[in-house]
């Protein structure tokens, strides 16, 4: 059986086409499957890296915080955290032009590794003087944090305000108060 010249061509054209899914499917997709695993293992290594850099960055960050933090007022006694707070919140009040009705330390209790003291603060005073006050408590070079904020007008229409805050203060509790650095008052009143 003879092929005619025609059926030649359509025997070679048919086997090359079967060659090359052949030569595709044997060679080309595997080789195109490792580039793809590669390209996801490079993205996977890539974001780890990332992370990495990142916790290396926070760990830095923190490092010098907690410097700060040692060297500005973290005191290792709660008589001294409390008095230390409660000055530095008389001072930036008087600098405020808040008059203050009530100050008092609420409790003091143990959080992660850290003894923290709650206050409650009631003053009165026009809106600018208490934005001042709670800038100067949010900014305060001591570890210092404002939990609650409630604010009212004393009469309704008028610009004389009364602010409710609760804030807490962090000092080091007692069994690791040995190795600290406490400073005291340094720069609590600005």
């Amino acid at each position: 059986m003879a092929l005619t010249q025609r059926e030649k061509y359509i025997a070679i054209g048919t086997a090359s086409v079967l060659g090359a899914v052949l030569i595709y499917e044997a060679v080309v997709s595997p080789i195109m499957a490792q580039f793809d695993a590669i390209d996801a293992r490079r993205a996977d290594l890539q974001k780890k890296i990332d992370d990495a850099s990142d916790v290396f960055s926070r760990q830095r960050n923190l490092e010098k915080i907690w410097k700060e933090l040692q060297a500005g007022g973290l005191n290792a006694d709660a008589s001294q955290a409390e008095s230390q707070t409660l000055n530095a919140i008389i001072a930036w009040a008087e600098k405020a032009g808040v008059q203050l009705s009530a100050l008092k330390p609420e409790r003091t209790a143990e959080q992660q590794k850290f003894q923290v003291i709650s206050f409650n603060v009631t003053g009165s005073g026009q809106m600018p003087d208490v934005a001042r006050l709670l800038w100067a408590m949010e900014t305060a070079p001591i570890p210092l944090r404002v939990n609650d904020l409630d604010i009212h007008p004393l009469k309704e229409g008028t610009d004389d305000l009364t602010a409710r805050v609760s804030v807490s203060a962090l000092c080091l509790p007692p069994q690791n108060a040995g190795g600290s650095t406490g400073s005291g008052m340094g720069g609590t009143a600005r």
